[in-house]
């Protein structure tokens, strides 16, 4: 691995038959000399036949829809047919068809639902891409050069910010270690603050029965994986240590609402959190000043222009009469919470966790800690999240036992 050579290819270096085999030797050459992974995007102009595809499905237009599709598969099979011989073309068109199988069974569902959603659009483009390797590898076998086509989902976890994913690389944490055990709610921060396994509400009816849940992953089912459980089982004694793990979330932004001090702060954080539960917004924390005039929230970056444009319609006379400061809005801002059954009422972790953000020169936003203790929440700036997540489990869990990052 240390040695390995990537190389990445545009639409226009696999654009037709003629540019897959340029392509081709070129990275046949590179691999004599040591090993390669090569990266290719789809065709030229496939992608925006696709975004056609998907737009097409959700407008009902069966007849466009399978006019492009014929298109679509046209022109890579017809590329196939230049650059294969019987047995590599065989195999191309049988791992291809299967593709384009899934990419019409996916249009079924986009027309069923007369949209397409986000999620559902990256699966349609990454048909592309899906093809264009499985050309460019059927045409270096072709040609005596070893090479394997792989689908970069079973290589490569992002964030479920569909349309603009970024990758979730293994761990900010090298060492982190799996909890053996954790509680409901333990499970349930967690979950709120970026671990995507369960989601928070998936938990309470099971924590009203104290079922136990285990947590494993397909990939190592040897591997013992996490139980969530009621304190007083699987050593979960409801005291600890303190913290047991730090979580983040990226891609925040935070809201500030200032009074001049002529309204009820409380009659404005009332309305406030009225509007936002009218826009369905989930807020991921919340910090007032102590003189009651000025509060901010932080929702995800995605949910910020409602946010706004609901809240000036909410406070559009306060706002024209100057009872309410213009409302301020930072991004580019990213959560850290650090969790915990254990640390309701120990002595110094909060002293602990902003001596390591200040160790390692991050300024703190905002802050925010749970009625129940089991939380402590800051906002930091993004850019300076990964720094922060690493001092704050180096000084709280790294020699801890039963923790993770």
């Amino acid at each position: 691995m240390r040695n390995l050579r990537v190389m990445k290819f545009g639409g226009t270096s696999v654009g037709d038959a003629e540019r897959i085999r340029a392509t081709a030797a070129i990275v046949a050459e590179q691999t004599r000399q040591q090993p390669t992974v090569t990266v290719v995007s789809a065709m030229s102009k496939v992608t925006d036949q696709l975004v056609k595809i998907a737009r097409l499905a959700a407008d009902g237009e069966a007849a466009g829809l399978e006019e492009t599709l014929v298109a679509l598969r046209a022109r890579h099979f017809q590329a196939a047919e230049a650059l294969l011989g019987p047995g590599q073309r065989q195999e191309y068109a049988g791992a291809a068809a299967a593709i384009l199988a899934e990419l019409e069974k996916t249009c079924e569902g986009i027309a069923r639902l007369g949209h397409c959603p986000a999620r559902t659009m990256d699966a349609v483009l990454g048909v592309g891409e899906r093809l264009s390797a499985l050309l460019l590898a059927a045409t270096l076998n072709q040609a005596g050069t070893p090479a394997r086509a792989l689908d970069a989902t079973r290589l490569v976890v992002t964030d479920a910010n569909f349309g603009e994913a970024e990758p979730q690389i293994p761990n900010l944490i090298p060492n982190a270690r799996v909890l053996p055990a954790v509680t409901y709610q333990e499970a349930a921060e967690l979950s709120y603050y970026g671990a995507k396994v369960l989601h928070p509400k998936t938990l309470a009816p099971l924590a009203e029965r104290g079922i136990p849940v285990w947590t494993k992953s397909s990939f190592r089912p040897e591997a013992p994986g996490t139980v969530i459980a009621p304190r007083g089982t699987h050593g979960l004694d409801g005291g600890g240590s303190g913290a047991r793990a730090v979580t983040a979330l990226k891609k925040a932004v935070l809201i500030t609402v200032e009074s001049t001090g002529q309204l009820s702060a409380m009659r404005i954080m009332s309305r406030a959190f009225s509007a936002l539960d009218h826009e369905g917004i989930d807020l991921l924390m919340l910090s007032q000043a102590s003189c009651e005039e000025s509060f901010c929230f932080a929702v995800q970056a995605g949910d910020a222009e409602r946010v706004l444009r609901r809240l000036q319609e909410s406070f559009a006379v306060e706002l024209a009469h100057g009872y309410i400061r213009p409302l301020s809005l930072q991004d580019g801002v990213a959560i850290l919470a650090l969790i915990g059954s254990g640390m309701r009422g120990a002595v110094g972790i909060a002293g602990k966790l902003f001596g390591a953000l200040w160790a390692a020169r991050v300024n703190v936003i905002a802050i925010a800690q749970g009625a129940t203790e089991t939380n402590i929440s800051v906002a930091v700036e993004e850019s300076a999240l990964a720094a922060a997540v690493r001092a704050v489990h180096k000084a709280l869990l790294e020699h801890a036992t039963g923790t993770a990052g």
